[in-house]
């Protein structure tokens, strides 16, 4: 398993706006880094129920066609209405592409669900609660044809949640985590996001095993690798 990337929110100051740098991008109403966030280090990202969407996105560059996993870990704030909220999803362009699929939270139930392209593949019986830590992981394998949801009670190694079915995109470019579409369904804290080529586990897990690298416009570009 290699992490490609990590993204945390530790270095912007408290109460400013989230701004990223290339590979990923911020579009949309932009969370803000709050200590209160947090699950792992001084801040976390806070976004807002609103009628516009907010994400931070990671561009490959290259559509990928073995696994990828987008890690994040999450609590949901507030419940409101009964507008689901997508919290992560896939594209095949950084800008005016198609979403493959989408994470959600069925906001009136509080349950999870997850979508291939427009079409619901599978939903969780049970149900989030607010103010508490949880990691997902979305694992997207486009050779196998498959997408499996896992979501943790913070660092436990056994999901609470897990949920997979059809994955039917070779085009899988992008990895979004935040609400990609106009979304009025509650409020949510993010931190720590990872990108990786397979499951993670709880944070700080992977590190036997991880070469880091990152990507720039001449391609994959190695930062550091752990000692095996």
């Amino acid at each position: 398993m290699t992490v490609i990337s990590v993204l945390d929110f530790d270095s912007i100051a408290e109460g400013a706006a989230v701004t990223v740098s290339a590979p990923w991008s911020a579009l949309g109403v932009k969370s803000t880094a709050v200590a209160a966030a947090s699950t792992h280090g001084a801040r976390g990202a806070r976004w807002s129920s609103t009628d516009a969407y907010g994400r931070i996105a990671y561009d490959f560059g290259v559509n990928q066609f073995g696994p990828v996993v987008l890690s994040w870990y999450m609590q949901v704030r507030a419940f409101s209405g009964s507008t689901p909220l997508y919290v992560a999803s896939a594209t095949n362009l950084p800008t005016g592409g198609s979403v493959l699929g989408h994470v959600r939270i069925n906001v009136a139930a509080k349950t999870v669900s997850i979508r291939n392209g427009v079409t619901a593949i599978a939903t969780s019986t049970p149900t989030l609660s607010l103010n508490t830590p949880y990691r997902f992981e979305w694992r997207l394998d486009a050779t196998l044809s498959t997408q499996t949801l896992r979501v943790f009670a913070g660092e436990s190694a056994t999901a609470f949640i897990a949920l997979a079915g059809a994955w039917s995109s070779d085009e899988t470019r992008m990895l979004v985590f935040g609400p990609d579409i106009a979304a009025t369904g509650g409020a949510v804290d993010y931190d720590t996001v990872r990108i990786a080529d397979d499951w993670m586990g709880p944070f700080g897990s992977e590190r036997p095993v991880t070469a880091w690298r990152t990507y720039t416009a001449s391609g994959w570009k190695p930062v550091f690798v752990h000692d095996l």
